[in-house]
């Protein structure tokens, strides 16, 4: 709706939205609103309602890929065997990373470590080619930065309290762990300190934006040889034993030619203690109500997100 107290000539986006800003409220367990949100939480909502049905057994399952995400669906409800739990479900995990001795290690057990929701810098996925919508390719993707952009990191205020607020989030998180107070402090230095050198390699949100240059294809043997540290080649080969893909798009070409640069023998320690520390938080989000609460702390902070989603969406979100 039109806002008449300005004039178009003056301000052209305030004429044609500003009554709409002026009124639009952002849902308290959300950061943003506005048509496509409102389309996402009508929908949300209407699978939220199948999935109560379909666990009071009030409604069918259609098909049986469906009775395992409702019974995770009904065993994420279950609060009191989560808070009893705690974080014992996740520790032989986090001690498995604590234990990684070097990199030959980390290439002999990087599929299962992958397949175990292990945090390996690299985020990989099958994705839908832009340019040809009937094919869809093993994609690689950059890993996620502490900031939620890296233009923000040169801001010395906006970096110094976001990084602190992490910081806080990720002390309290590691006493939940096995490991000593002095350890606790060592992972949270080598977590910032890995976190810087990824941020110099990643792309910005902007370049992010222009979608159609994430698609870039490279062959899988070219790929191999600049992942060499990780063993990709062997990575495909036990996820396609039958069907090794030829090729595969990278989302930041220079992320990837640069990899050695990122992982080496001399930064294997930062990487593994900013693995664990990832996983931690990752993971948070199957364990007890206080911890995943605490993980979701600084997210939190930095998009202005007041309060936590109900048990049920957070259920939803989580099989979804």
């Amino acid at each position: 709706m039109k806002n008449n107290e300005i004039r178009i000539q003056d301000d052209l986006y305030q004429y044609v939205n500003g009554e709409w800003i002026k009124n639009a409220k952002i849902p308290s367990d959300l950061p943003v609103t506005g048509g496509f949100t409102n389309i996402m939480l009508d929908v949300e909502k209407i699978l939220m309602d199948d999935f109560k049905a379909f666990d009071k057994k009030e409604k069918e399952i259609p098909f049986p890929i469906l009775e395992s995400a409702v019974k995770l669906y009904d065993k994420y409800l279950d609060t009191k065997a989560r808070d009893e739990a705690g974080i014992k479900p996740l520790l032989p995990l986090l001690d498995k990373i604590k234990n990684i001795k070097d990199l030959n290690e980390l290439k002999e057990d990087y599929c299962d470590l992958l397949l175990n929701n292990v945090s390996l810098m690299f985020d990989f996925d099958i994705m839908e080619d832009v340019r040809d919508t009937k094919r869809s390719s093993f994609t690689i993707m950059d890993p996620s930065i502490i900031l939620p952009d890296k233009s923000l990191y040169d801001n010395k205020l906006v970096k110094l309290v976001l990084l602190k607020a992490y910081s806080k989030m990720v002390k309290k998180l590691l006493k939940y762990t096995n490991l000593t107070g002095k350890e606790r402090k060592q992972y949270l230095k080598d977590t910032l300190a890995f976190d810087e050198i990824l941020r110099k390699k990643v792309l910005s949100n902007a370049e992010k934006a222009d979608y159609v240059k994430l698609f870039n294809p490279m062959s899988t043997d070219e790929v191999s040889d600049y992942l060499s540290n990780i063993d990709f080649k062997g990575l495909l080969n036990k996820l396609y034993p039958n069907n090794v893909p030829e090729s595969v798009f990278v989302g930041n070409v220079g992320f990837v030619k640069d990899f050695k640069d990122i992982l080496n023998d001399n930064t294997f320690e930062l990487f593994k203690h900013w693995s664990y520390v990832n996983t931690l938080i990752e993971c948070a989000v199957t364990l007890s109500d206080s911890i995943l609460s605490l993980s979701h702390s600084y997210m939190y902070k930095v998009y202005g997100i007041k309060k936590e989603p109900t048990l049920e969406k957070q259920a939803f979100r989580l099989i979804s």
